[in-house]
This record gives C-alpha cells, sequence and structure tokens, in this order.
C-alpha cells in the first residue's frame, strides 16, 4: 500500500507483489506545498487489515481509514462519542495502533495534550472495528488533568413530571 502525490493530490493505493494496481481511491489532502504522508496498520484478525492514510502539509492534517478487501478499498468512518470526527483539521492529535491481545482487533488510539489553567488536560480516546466503521471504546478512553483522572459522566434521561405521574399510577409506585 501506498499513499501516490500527484499535483496537489492524494491517492491510496494498493498493488500487488508484481506491481499491478489492484485499487486506488482518493483520500483528503491539505493541498499546499509540499504534503507529508503517513501509512499505518491496523490488524483485525482473520477479518485482515485496516489502512490509516495521513497526509499533512501547511499547519493541517487529513486522516483517512480503509479497509481493503475483494479488490475494492472500502471507507471505514471515525465515529467519536459526539459524532463523526472530521477528515482534516490541525495536526493535534497523535495516532497509535494498540492490541490488547495477540489474538484481539487492533484499536486506534488517539491522544492530545493541552494547557488549561488548571495544568495540563490529557484526553486519550480508543476505537474499535464495528461493523465497517470505528466506533468509541469508552472503557478504553481516558482523560486527565495533571495525572489525575477525571472521571465519565453517566448519560442522564430527563422526563417530563407528568410521564412520572403517569407511570406509577399504573404500575402502583
Amino acid at each position: 500500500a501506498a499513499v501516490v502525490i500527484t499535483e496537489g493530490t492524494a491517492a491510496l493505493e494498493i498493488r500487488d507483489a508484481r506491481g499491478e494496481l489492484l485499487a486506488r481511491e482518493s483520500v483528503p489532502s491539505p493541498g499546499h506545498g509540499s504534503p507529508r504522508v503517513a501509512l499505518s496498520f491496523g490488524p483485525l484478525g482473520s477479518a485482515g487489515a485496516l489502512v490509516e492514510a495521513a497526509v499533512s502539509g501547511a499547519g493541517a492534517e487529513c486522516r483517512t481509514l480503509w479497509r481493503y478487501r475483494d479488490g475494492h478499498l472500502t471507507r471505514v468512518p471515525l465515529l467519536g462519542p459526539s459524532g463523526p470526527v472530521p477528515d482534516c483539521g490541525p495536526p493535534e492529535w497523535r495516532y497509535r495502533w494498540e492490541r490488547p491481545a495477540e489474538d484481539a482487533p487492533a484499536l486506534l488510539m488517539r491522544e492530545r495534550s493541552r494547557q488549561r489553567s488548571n495544568g495540563v488536560f490529557r484526553e486519550v480516546e480508543a476505537y474499535g472495528y464495528a461493523g465497517f466503521r470505528m466506533e468509541p471504546d469508552l472503557g478504553r478512553s481516558s482523560s486527565s488533568i495533571n495525572g489525575v483522572e477525571i472521571p465519565g459522566w453517566r448519560d442522564v434521561t430527563l422526563y417530563p413530571r407528568e410521564l412520572l405521574d403517569r407511570f406509577s399510577e399504573r404500575y402502583d409506585l
């Protein structure tokens, strides 16, 4: 696998051992100056591997995840806790692959640290492959300030008083 840059555009190419093109897809690129390219692979076990293509330059970075199967590259969206993670942005996150066990699929980890008025705020987000998309693994994600972990908040559902009264009357609570 390789990312090829031609005239400001970038493409992910998969070639066989003889160099014949098997699949090619355009990937987002900042498009200015001389972009730098990086590829990384996350093994999924018997299901194959994911390819992460990163193209950076001019103070921006574009990252996309792909899965190669049956001669086709398929885009794998990265879904964060509050919605899809944008492809391009400032290069504030560091990415890496981790395998919790030798036979387990790899997790995509992303991490950033930012200075706040009360110390260094560090965020670590984990994502696991879940049926054609990367979803957050909240059990492996964390955030801390100066090394003190910030506990996750539980989701809260608020109901109108009328619904609660009706519910208690119906079930004799």
